[in-house]
């Protein structure tokens, strides 16, 4: 799969928020009850992370073959290159788009 994916964890967090990971070829996302927009290209290889609300924990492995781990806050975005490295970006357009555009359910932001 490609492209950009919205979600609200909701009840799984609550529940076990371990068993929720998403994983994409450069990064695993894991959840703290919160709400996201993930962004793999695979032309690039890069993965986008932008959390909404909550927080993530983004682990990659660097060119090392370290394991590394960023802790994401609500409004921050993490970007995951090819070979692993991480760093915060300003948030870029269409992310911020599929933050605004999505259906919204109760009790996400700005319902």
């Amino acid at each position: 799969m490609k492209g950009t994916f919205r979600a609200f964890t909701g009840a799984i967090a609550s529940f076990n928020k371990d068993n929720f990971k998403m994983k994409t070829p450069g990064a695993t996302i894991g959840i703290r009850g919160s709400g996201n927009v993930l962004n793999f290209s695979p032309d690039s290889g890069t993965t986008l992370n932008h959390t909404i609300e909550g927080s993530h924990v983004v682990t990659a492995v660097d060119p090392s073959g370290a394991m590394r781990t960023l802790v994401t806050m609500p409004g921050q975005t993490v970007q995951i290159n090819p070979t692993g490295g991480m760093k915060f970006v300003p948030t870029p357009a269409f992310i911020l788009k599929a933050e605004m555009d999505a259906p919204r359910t109760a009790g996400a932001p700005g319902t």
